[in-house]
């Protein structure tokens, strides 16, 4: 809270940020939404947001699932976590319900971002409520 102040406070009378009330409207998402600009996906810089987002859910599930295991006391005598496919379907499903905090995590990353792309897979069960999430979300995050 103390960072979001100052910055606000330097920012304003640099002109960086505009004082616009206590509560105001977000942007209209109208020219953006759904707008979707496929001509960028072979750059360099997409890929490193692409590959930054898949290792770090890969390590944070994967280290989250094994480190609760490991503590709960559920690995086999080798080690081995005998379900881990039922516990990664399961984190699947959880998806859903972090879909919009993910948008607001990249809004925070990439402020300058005024196109997301949801890549999903359409085979997915939770791919319609997933997306109406995200867009349902959107509005929200600006």
């Amino acid at each position: 809270m103390i960072g979001i102040l100052a910055a606000t406070a330097i920012g304003i009378p640099l002109g960086l940020a505009t004082y616009s009330g206590v509560v105001s409207m977000p942007p209209s998402l109208k020219p953006t939404l759904l707008q979707l600009g496929f001509f960028r996906l072979g750059e360099f810089s997409f890929l490193v947001v692409v590959f930054s987002f898949l290792f770090v859910d890969v390590f944070d599930n994967a280290g989250t699932l094994i480190g609760v295991t490991h503590q709960a006391g559920l690995a086999d005598a080798q080690g081995n976590l005998p379900r881990m496919k039922q516990a990664l379907i399961a984190d699947s499903f959880a998806a859903r319900e972090l879909g919009a905090k993910r948008l607001a995590l990249l809004r925070e990353m990439v402020p300058s971002a005024i196109r997301v792309t949801v890549l999903v897979d359409p085979t997915f069960p939770l791919t319609a409520a997933l997306l109406q999430d995200v867009v349902t979300a959107a509005p929200t995050i600006g």
